[in-house]
Formats: structure tokens, C-alpha cells, sequence
């Protein structure tokens, strides 16, 4: 069971094409690109020496902190780029009216859709997905049918779809495969399909 999740940046009026030399670039992202483990030092740096600026980060903790810390600022946000957005809240971004079209072509992206926007651009594509031990789990459920009939013993943790832009996107999927379930499975009560017992959620965290 897996849901295909895009992370998009997008560039704000005035597009950063106008940045003079000796200029800041405000980037707005989320921790896993900045961190030191993560690609934004080398991105940084292969950038600073191209476009004689000064390429600055400001972590936010996800894509929905992103969006809420714009709509906060309106048109006296001090970014330029926005790096981390998703498809959950490129829409809502977009109604903001602070980002500007892109130039970039799109025709050699490697994805798996056509991708087709004059605003956001996509440079990640992965999917949801469940981890596991594969030491205390070495058989997990291999089909939807087998999750929601798994043993009492199995239990999922899942991050808190308020604060978390992945979770909220998960959410919609599973709302649409429980939407599903007469196809999935014959059938005629989605309500006694995933009545309880099932595989239990026993904690709900706040992811960054």
C-alpha cells in the first residue's frame, strides 16, 4: 500500500532571477534538507559559487510550517524560494497570490506522472510506506487484506496529520482506500469491513 508524494519549491514575487550580485537568497525549507546529513550544505555550497550570493536557510518544521509562517507574512516575507512543499499544500500555497511563475522546463523530469506546472517544481518523488523491524517482524502484511486482519499484537505508530504535511497526504490516501473497500473486497459496509478488531494505532506523534 503505497501513495506517491512529491516535495516542490517554488519561487516568490520578485522572482529570484533579479538578485544582483553580493545578494542574500532566503530559502524557506524543512530540516531534512538543511541538516548536515541532508543535501542542502552541498547545495548550498555548489551554489554560492555559481551565483556570487550568499544562499541562507530558514528551517521551518515542515512543509505545512512553511506555508502557515507565509500566509503569516504575506508580501513582507523576506523569502525568496520556497523548498519543500507538497502536493497537500502546493494549492493552498498558491492562493497566497506571493508566488511567481518559473521559467524552467519540465520535459526531462523522471517521474512517473506528466508533470505539467508553471509554479512549482518537483525535485523529489517517493512513496508512503510502512518500517518495520524486519527482526521482530519477519513476515509483515504483504496486502491490505492482511494489515487490517493482522494479530492483536501488531500495532502502527503514525505521525499527527495536524502538524504533519506526509501524514495529512496519507490520511487522504487511506480515506480514499476505505472509500474503496466494497471494490477491494466484495464488500457492502465500509463500516463493518474496519470495525474493530483490527490492526491498532497505538500512538499518534508530532513529526518534524
Amino acid at each position: 500500500m503505497r501513495f506517491r508524494l512529491p516535495l516542490l519549491f517554488a519561487a516568490l514575487l520578485p522572482a529570484f532571477a533579479t538578485a544582483e550580485p553580493a545578494q542574500v537568497l532566503n530559502v524557506y525549507t524543512h530540516p531534512s534538507f538543511a541538516a548536515e546529513w541532508g543535501p542542502g550544505p552541498a547545495v548550498k555550497q555548489a551554489f554560492e559559487e555559481q551565483c556570487e550570493c550568499a544562499l541562507n536557510y530558514t528551517v521551518l518544521e515542515s512543509g505545512g510550517d512553511i506555508l502557515q509562517r507565509l500566509r503569516l507574512e504575506g508580501s513582507s516575507t523576506s523569502a525568496d524560494v520556497v523548498l519543500g512543499l507538497d502536493t497537500a499544500t502546493m494549492e493552498a500555497a498558491r492562493q497566497t497570490g506571493l508566488l511567481a511563475p518559473h521559467t524552467l522546463t519540465q520535459n526531462n523530469l523522471a517521474l512517473p506522472v506528466d508533470w505539467q506546472d508553471d509554479t512549482f517544481v518537483p525535485y523529489d518523488w517517493g512513496y508512503f510506506a510502512f518500517v518495520y523491524d524486519t527482526e521482530l517482524l519477519p513476515e509483515p502484511p504483504e496486502s491490505l487484506e492482511e494489515l487490517v486482519n493482522a494479530p492483536d499484537d501488531l500495532k502502527i505508530i503514525i505521525q499527527d496529520p495536524r502538524t504533519s504535511t506526509p501524514a495529512s497526504a496519507c490520511c487522504s490516501g487511506c480515506t480514499r482506500f476505505m472509500a474503496m473497500t466494497p471494490t477491494l473486497n466484495g464488500s457492502n459496509s465500509v463500516a463493518r469491513y474496519w470495525r474493530p478488531p483490527r490492526a491498532g494505532v497505538t500512538g499518534i506523534f508530532h513529526c518534524s
